[in-house]
């Protein structure tokens, strides 16, 4: 099994008072904090589009940071034909049907995508409870195993359906790989993911180039290179 995740950037999760970040860094930071409703009304970046366009991402632009990714997405998946685009759920998205974090963010991609490629998507997950927060450091809050076995779903079989995910930042990994796994277990194929931006523990070299990355098979990258 592979899982691919292709993240429009990257930034490290150190300390912003200890080492300062670089622009790039902080358009990846504000860019993945916006998504989630998380930044304060003074904090903004000015980020540049794949069209050329620069816009500014901000608490109260939130329709940049869509715009942007949703160009990056389906730019990304513009080979991508006959798939389910399926959002990674929020820790407090327990209610299937009503929209979050991740839907959104699939909404903008099939949004940029030729109707010819029948992408559709699909927000079919959710929690059976509110769930730890990673981000916060809350228990279990990248236990793939814990959050796996609180994925909920409505669809009783996805035999032979190419599922692509979507999340607004890969940390871990757990998130990803639990719903990979969940999405596996009821016959989809799962081998690809999109997120916003991928977190190090240290500076990114290139922070907006950020090269695709197994996380289920780390090093397999590393050897193909």
């Amino acid at each position: 099994m592979a899982l691919t995740v292709y993240a429009w950037g990257a930034y490290a999760t150190y300390n912003h008072r200890q080492i300062a970040y670089r622009d790039e860094d902080s358009q990846v930071y504000v860019m993945v904090q916006v998504a989630k409703g998380e930044l304060t009304s003074r904090q903004f970046s000015y980020v540049t589009a794949l069209d050329g366009t620069r816009l500014r991402v901000s608490k109260d632009n939130p329709a940049a940071v869509h715009e942007i990714f949703g160009q990056y997405g389906a730019c990304t998946l513009r080979l991508c034909r006959n798939s389910l685009i399926v959002p990674v759920p929020s820790s407090s998205h327990t209610v299937l049907g009503t929209p979050f974090t991740g839907s959104k963010l699939v909404d903008a991609i099939v949004k940029k995508l030729s109707p010819m490629a029948n992408m559709q998507a699909s927000p079919i997950l959710a929690f059976d409870q509110v769930m730890p927060r990673a981000s916060k450091g809350e228990a279990n809050g990248r236990d793939k195993t814990f959050i796996q076995s609180h994925l909920i779903t409505k669809a009783n079989s996805l035999q032979g359906i190419n599922v692509i995910l979507v999340d607004d930042v890969c940390t871990s990994g757990a998130h990803l790989l639990a719903c990979a796994d969940y999405l596996r277990a009821k016959g989809a194929t799962v081998a690809n993911a999109v997120c916003i931006g991928k977190t190090s523990p240290t500076q990114h070299p290139t922070p907006l180039a950020v090269k695709p990355e197994d996380i289920e098979n780390p090093f397999s990258m590393f050897f193909q290179q």
